[in-house]
């Protein structure tokens, strides 16, 4: 970023740069790329087995306001283009700039296994709207390699919202960083790009929970669906049960590794996964169904069979939040081939106060973001020619995490498995 912004007077890029000697773009570029490999090398000299992320830029706003556009924004701008006083480049011509960079990065990040690459750029368009349009218009940035798509994300023509960069001591003049929140979107799509992937690993086939009377809970007592309820309420322990057609795996399949993965829908009273208060969570299995088809009261005691056969990965502590588990191996043995397979999760101690976690069920729609209200404090010039902090409101989606990646709350079972040892 640095060596492209140098601009003119330090041997970065300018606009129309190659008017000045011809290849000049693009052999800043390969030199860019080249010093990137460079430091890449040097990284994975000490460790081999080390992957890298690439992260993407965001469209920059150099519309600095004229009480501080002379800290960098405006002589930069000036520095980028080569006939600043009569062609001054723009800001769709700077974010054509950020956009050919980042094609050159993803060329490089997909011809070598050990990088990853982050895929940004336009994130703030979609989570905050361009100015034009409100958030959710523009599209989110694509997650999948190779090609990313939507690629590019939000709007090209324009820049960023001046308000999603960072301000010191409330002077917003960083026309480049982005301020605490537009970072934690930036991460967020890492995380969900990546981490998810990684985290999960291989998988051979993944399945849907069937939802209807098939999702939901029991306290021995009282049934319900549409949520998949665990903890505890009002001195009974509330069972959570999950159902899946493992009908889908080969008869022959070998299964390797298993996981159940739940997404938070809501909480009622402390959280059960952090607090201790019940024990220690445990999940069971059974072939077919601990009972019926539908969900019934005998569930909360019924035999499993495979008893306590799960690791729990996560704390689950706010809505969407997901939580792992792995399956052992006396699990996946019991996975029926031939129909479904159920599970329940439960805690062992009851507890006069509540505490419980409600997880999403087969039944959850298609995700959907829904708009916060955000407001940044900025030192703005007045006509009186004061300059007092003020503050700046708008909207933002909620960044959904998995929801947003997988498409929905739903519950997930991932598979590995083998056939005939392959």
């Amino acid at each position: 970023g640095n060596d492209l912004l140098a601009g003119r007077s330090d041997g970065g890029w300018y606009k129309d740069m190659d008017l000045d000697q011809a290849g000049a773009e693009a052999a800043l570029f390969d030199r860019v790329l080249g010093d990137s490999q460079t430091i890449v090398d040097a990284f994975q000299a000490v460790r081999p087995e080390l992957a890298i992320m690439v992260s993407s830029y965001e469209y920059p706003n150099f519309n600095v306001s004229a009480l501080w556009c002379w800290i960098y924004a405006c002589p930069k701008r000036r520095d980028l283009s080569r006939d600043p006083d009569n062609d001054l480049v723009s800001d769709s011509e700077i974010n054509g700039l950020m956009l050919q960079v980042e094609q050159r990065r993803i060329l490089w990040t997909n011809a070598n296994p050990r990088l990853l690459y982050g895929h940004e750029i336009g994130a703030m368009h979609h989570y905050y709207g361009d100015g034009q349009v409100g958030p959710g218009v523009w599209p989110r940035p694509g997650l999948l390699p190779p090609d990313y798509q939507p690629f590019p994300a939000g709007n090209p023509a324009l820049s960023s919202l001046r308000e999603n960069f960072r301000t010191t001591a409330g002077i917003s003049a960083d026309p480049i960083h982005l301020d605490e929140e537009g970072y934690r979107y930036k991460v967020a799509l890492q995380l969900e790009g990546q981490l998810y992937e990684r985290l999960r690993g291989p998988v051979d086939l993944s399945l849907n929970s069937l939802g209807g009377t098939a999702d939901g809970w029991t306290d021995g007592s009282a049934v319900g669906s549409g949520r998949i309820s665990v903890g505890a309420s009002a001195d009974r322990l509330v069972h959570g049960l999950v159902s899946f057609d493992t009908a889908a795996l080969p008869d022959d399949a070998q299964i390797t590794a298993a996981s159940l993965w739940l997404l938070l829908d809501q909480r009622q009273g402390s959280n059960p996964f952090t607090s201790g208060q019940l024990g220690a969570p445990r999940l069971d299995l059974a072939r077919g169904s601990f009972g019926g088809p539908d969900i019934e009261a005998s569930d909360a005691t019924a035999p499993a069979d495979a008893s306590d056969v799960g690791c729990f990965v996560g704390s689950a502590a706010n809505p969407d939040d997901a939580l792992r588990i792995e399956l052992s191996l006396e699990a996946l043995a019991q996975i029926d081939r031939q129909g479904p397979t159920q599970f329940r999760l439960s805690f062992a101690t009851p507890s006069t106060a509540s505490a419980r976690n409600d997880f999403a069920s087969g039944d959850a729609g298609v995700a959907r973001s829904f708009p916060v209200d955000t407001v940044d404090y900025v030192q703005q010039l007045q006509s009186d020619g004061t300059t007092p902090i003020v503050a700046v409101r708008g909207q933002a989606l909620s960044h959904r995490g998995l929801v947003e990646y997988l498409g929905s709350a739903r519950p997930v079972l991932t598979l590995q498995f083998t056939v005939d040892g392959l």
